[in-house]
């Protein structure tokens, strides 16, 4: 059994003891730090943005963070500074996380540092990808619709995965929705359909990253009580796990990224 979990129609889970932090509701509330920050394990370019939290009403706008420090620590002694670039993302040099080494992003604003720690997930990583044409079927458009093998699942532990897909170098969703899912009932990733029906010789991209359990955790909360979020319903509480400390909102997501391409059509498969 495997699902694609589309964690803004649906959601289901339990959540060990957490600190919870709570997004601003009003104009008085206190304004926190948001900190999004993925770090992988291909040499590029790493990227940080840093901004503030705005009321939950004025979900559109964002106080940019222009004057940061960040760096990444490394727990075999390397530092990396990342330099502001523009619309409250800092840059790195190109490199890469490694396996088996923790990493701590540290961002400095005003007098308070702000530290999340996390290391690489491994992974067996994408063994292939193959399109197959469906007809309209319970609600599902025409068209190829794209399907992952990713060999058998990791060690006697359960893992946690995202997704990215990219047709015609646009990512895709449907709507908002996170891709996220667990080799939790799998004993294999096998013929893992995914949910966006596509053109022949349109060229498709997969991504699949590892993901911690508290990033998996984090995504399905997010995914639940923000991309569901009522706004007329302003009573309603949006409540975070933090990863910072002190607390912060947002997440230092590391993973392990494994990538195909395929051109969808008859007989196609991946490269």
């Amino acid at each position: 059994m495997q699902e694609l979990l589309l964690l803004a129609a649906m959601l289901t889970g339990c959540y060990s003891c957490e600190q919870i932090i709570d997004f601003p509701e009003s104009a008085d509330s206190e304004a926190l730090p948001v900190i999004e920050a993925v770090l992988i394990d291909k040499p590029e370019v790493q990227k940080v943005r840093v901004s503030y939290s705005t009321m939950i009403s004025d979900s559109n706008a964002y106080h940019l963070i222009e004057d940061a420090q960040v760096r990444v620590i490394s727990g075999d002694g390397d530092t990396v500074t990342y330099s502001y670039d523009a619309d409250g993302w800092y840059f790195s040099p190109v490199y890469a996380a490694k396996a088996g080494v923790e990493y701590t992003l540290e961002v400095i604003t005003g007098e308070v540092t702000y530290r999340s720690s996390a290391q690489v997930i491994a992974m067996n990583g994408i063994d292939s990808l193959y399109s197959k044409y469906q007809e309209a079927w319970e609600g599902e458009p025409a068209g190829y619709y794209v399907y992952m093998n990713a060999g058998p699942a990791n060690q006697e532990d359960t893992h946690y995965y995202q997704i990215n897909f990219t047709c015609n170098d646009t990512l895709k969703t449907l709507g908002s929705e996170l891709w996220l899912f667990s080799d939790l009932y799998a004993e294999r990733i096998d013929n893992l359909k995914l949910p966006v029906p596509l053109s022949e010789n349109d060229s498709v991209a997969v991504e699949l990253l590892s993901l911690s359990a508290g990033m998996y955790d984090y995504y399905y909360k997010l995914a639940y009580e923000v991309l569901n979020l009522n706004l007329s319903n302003i009573s309603y509480r949006t409540n975070l796990p933090s990863l910072f400390e002190p607390k912060a909102l947002g997440y230092f997501q590391v993973s392990a990224v494994s990538r195909k391409t395929i051109v969808v059509g008859k007989g196609a498969s991946s490269l």
